[in-house]
């Protein structure tokens, strides 16, 4: 009977030092095959979200046009005009709180950085001539701009306003 116990123990022990490797070696399989999987998905992902941001549509608040400390509301939108990001359309349209009239901007903004740009526009509704602007993003979402913007002939009458806005991108 001793006999017995001891060769099924050593049975024991020779299959169970045998399957040891085999169960790690599958369990390490099973590793590498989710890593790949999660890698793969985050490239499927950056590869889908790349022409999410090619336009960028969000509301903005200044204090273009006011005398006094009167912030205007506004609507945003920009297109991307190359596939880098670098050149962009910007469109703005604010509600002069103060006079209850519209100002319209169509501008051109160069990004050189990816969180900083400069931009000159035209002011289409007549309220100025043209604006010159440097802005950043402090988040994907949220920037923050200072403006110079022309309403006469002369360089030197340019007055500096503020910008900051949210867009989202779509």
């Amino acid at each position: 009977m001793k006999n017995i116990i001891l060769i099924f123990a050593l049975i024991s022990l020779i299959t169970f030092f045998n399957l040891v490797p085999v169960m790690a070696q599958d369990s390490l399989d099973a590793r590498m095959e989710l890593i790949e999987a999660s890698q793969n998905l985050q490239q499927r992902r950056e590869q889908q979200t790349a022409p999410y941001q090619k336009h960028r549509f969000g509301v903005s608040l200044s204090n273009f046009g006011s005398a006094e400390s009167m912030v205007n509301p506004g609507l945003r939108l920009e297109n991307q005009l190359t596939d880098t990001g670098m050149i962009n359309l910007v469109s703005e349209l604010y509600y002069i709180r103060e006079s209850e009239d519209l100002a319209a901007f169509l501008s051109l903004a160069i990004r050189p950085v990816s969180f900083a740009y400069l931009g000159l526009g035209a002011e289409l509704s007549g309220k100025a001539d043209y604006q010159i602007f440097a802005g950043a993003n402090l988040t994907e979402n949220i920037f923050i701009e200072l403006k110079g913007v022309n309403d006469d002939s002369d360089i030197e009458d340019s007055e500096l306003y503020f910008a900051t806005g949210f867009m989202i991108g779509f």
